[in-house]
């Protein structure tokens, strides 16, 4: 005869919890630029560590450089569509 076992809520509550993907907000990621910064600035880094930490450095740059350009741009295009919706129509 089979054995049936009862799964509490809280079990599956657990479950559920630990298929959430980690997160990182963009406000994280431009901290973490700056202290990069700051860390090169001050000479934390050896000289033959540098290529490397430039590398990331750089890519983090460009990705919240992109992510703010587009950011801007559709803040912008909302802008623009919202007077458009606000003027009156001439008849």
């Amino acid at each position: 005869m089979s054995k049936v076992e009862k799964i509490t809520e809280a079990e599956v509550t657990e479950v559920t919890e630990e298929v959430v993907a980690p997160q990182i907000t963009l406000q994280e990621l431009a901290t973490l630029r700056e202290a990069m910064n700051i860390a090169i600035s001050r000479g934390t880094f050896k000289p033959e560590e540098l290529v490397a930490v430039g590398t990331v450095f750089g890519s983090l740059d460009t990705f919240l450089k992109y992510v703010e350009a587009q950011s801007k741009a559709a803040s912008e295009a909302e802008a623009e569509s919202d007077q458009v919706t606000a003027e009156p129509e001439e008849a």
